[in-house]
């Protein structure tokens, strides 16, 4: 479960789109990463804070981008990511 969850309508093509999703994870340091069979990126290996993990998917005209994945026993947030939006879950 993800510690926030947003929508948001997707102002460009998806291609365009994951450029611009490829270019900030490539700015900010993430790779590709497998948690519990699904894509994610993380950032970070833990040795002086906990990893940071993002989740963002593409489709039917929305972007929707997830942090903080529960992975094993721990949430692990994005700090500052999205820390002026409300959490909130998916419908």
């Amino acid at each position: 479960m993800a510690r926030y969850y947003k929508q948001f309508p997707l102002p460009m093509s998806e291609e365009q789109a994951r450029g611009v999703i490829q270019n900030y994870l490539d700015l900010n340091g993430f790779l590709p990463y497998e948690s519990k069979g699904e894509p994610c990126f993380k950032k970070g290996n833990g040795i002086m804070t906990a990893p940071q993990f993002l989740k963002i998917s593409l489709g039917g005209g929305m972007v929707v981008v997830a942090d903080g994945e529960v992975l094993g026993l721990v949430e692990l947030p994005i700090a500052g990511l999205m820390d002026a939006l409300d959490a909130e879950q998916p419908d």
